[in-house]
């Protein structure tokens, strides 16, 4: 890749770029695949959200941080139910 840039052949630029940023995501896709290689990570897990004293604000911020975490898992492909 070095020589193309050498040549200064800029019709090469568009593909090397493509080429960089399908590794970039390759490269975290993988990243990830290789964070749930453990013993027990193929196990569900628990997430539980209190919004406790505060009133509406506390329940708004409970459902912002319930919104993240299902748009995380979503994003990640991770299956998610709702218990309660």
């Amino acid at each position: 890749m070095d020589e193309l840039l050498e040549l200064g052949e800029e019709e090469f630029l568009p593909q090397i770029e493509e080429s960089l940023l399908q590794l970039s995501k390759d490269t975290k896709e993988f990243q990830i695949q290789i964070l749930f290689t453990g013993e027990f990570d193929d196990h569900n897990a628990i997430l539980d959200i209190h919004p406790g004293a505060g009133g509406t604000e506390a329940q708004d911020w409970a459902d912002m941080l319930y919104r993240m975490y299902v748009l995380y898992a979503e994003s990640h492909k991770f299956k998610i139910a709702l218990l309660s």
